[in-house]
């Protein structure tokens, strides 16, 4: 089984869908830049660690005028642990017929710089392996704090089989 990508260090994979990625990535800002950013050591007042629960509005990718683009709320929670770790993400979405939500769990993600590059913010990251033996079918979801009660990021949605691909963003608060 593949490792997850978590843009901690390193690089990310460039699936074959590249073009497409790119494209997904300047219609969310959510990349500024194709080299992944080391987490920082967040001080022990940045408080994110709780449960984090929002929504996501996912919209397909569609060429003008190929169809009625319909966007809906769907459901987004995740966990900070105490040492400022992502430890689990649930996603949901619905676009072009598919449905479903992503569920990660027993991860460890650190929460560091930002990947939307906006200074002194506090973000975090994951891109899954490809799913589908042609490497397609899969998705990256980017979340940054703009306080200890609240955050926001995108998610994308890669060439699921028979949907093709979608683009959400979303926010969350701490409960």
């Amino acid at each position: 089984m593949n490792e997850p990508n978590q843009l901690e260090g390193g690089h990310a994979a460039m699936p074959r869908t590249a073009p497409l990625v790119l494209t997904l990535c300047l219609i969310a800002m959510a990349c500024g830049g194709s080299e992944a950013t080391a987490p920082s050591a967040p001080s022990p007042s940045d408080g994110y660690a709780g449960r984090w629960s929002g929504t996501v509005v996912v919209a397909p990718l569609m060429a003008p005028g190929t169809g009625v683009i319909t966007f809906q709320n769907q459901p987004l929670s995740f966990t900070v642990s105490d040492d400022q770790r992502v430890t689990d993400v649930s996603i949901g979405y619905s676009f072009r017929g598919c449905s479903g939500v992503k569920t990660l769990t027993g991860i460890s993600i650190g929460v560091g710089a930002s990947a939307f590059r906006n200074p002194g913010e506090q973000g975090w990251g994951y891109a899954s392996p490809p799913l589908g033996s042609d490497g397609n079918d899969r998705f990256e979801v980017y979340g940054a704090f703009t306080s200890e009660r609240a955050a926001y990021g995108t998610s994308l949605f890669i060439e699921f089989p028979g949907c093709g691909s979608g683009i959400g963003n979303w926010t969350a608060t701490k409960q």
